[in-house]
């Protein structure tokens, strides 16, 4: 149990380090359009209005043929887009196609090495993510052809030449899998974290 400090005990280095990064991370801290004001009566907090955009890892900004991303991690792996590692936000662009439903996606495309750990992954444009009739579930996600999975980021629908979009907000993404698969062998079950 901690007692109560009294007048006269002393105060060592480790204490007052202890105090100053207990005081440091309770600190408020502006961000994008945010601004503090600080009186002795406390700490006003103020937005400036017309919002703003969250720039969250993976975002996509979908603009017609072409599609921004903001990079994020996989495995602690960044995207390669041409063959090239990138850390900055980058732009795909595609050929628009729907399935019969008028559905796409633009999908996190993973490569898996032999031991089943993750080569390499991209993010591509696709109306045909999962393999068969299947959809992602508690299952895990299908095996394509080719040998990687497809993890959805952003849902397109195409409602009477209406193009809508739903951003996947997904952070701290890590695939793991299960070496030999399913019963069929075709089967990775992944996991990550998504808000």
């Amino acid at each position: 149990m901690i007692k109560d400090v009294q007048p006269g005990d002393p105060l060592k280095a480790d204490d007052w380090q202890a105090i100053d990064d207990g005081v440091a991370a309770n600190r408020l801290i502006a961000g994008r359009n945010v601004r503090l004001a600080k009186s002795p009566q406390g700490t006003r907090v103020h937005f400036v209005g017309g919002g703003s955009s969250f720039n969250h890892p993976h975002k996509c900004d979908l603009q017609g043929n072409t599609c921004a991303i903001n990079p994020g991690l996989i495995n602690k792996m960044l995207p390669l887009n041409n063959g090239e590692e990138m850390a900055e936000p980058f732009t795909i662009k595609f050929s628009p196609s729907y399935d019969a439903a008028g559905r796409a996606w633009i999908v996190a495309k993973i490569r898996f090495k032999t031991d089943w750990s993750v080569e390499y992954w991209t993010c591509e444009f696709t109306a045909k993510p999962f393999a068969g009739d299947s959809n992602p579930g508690i299952g895990g996600y299908d095996t394509l052809d080719d040998g990687t999975v497809n993890i959805p980021i952003l849902f397109i629908k195409n409602i009477k030449g209406r193009i809508i979009s739903i951003q996947h907000v997904i952070h701290n993404l890590e695939v793991r899998t299960r070496p030999g698969g399913a019963a069929s062998g075709k089967a990775r079950h992944l996991a990550y974290a998504a808000g």
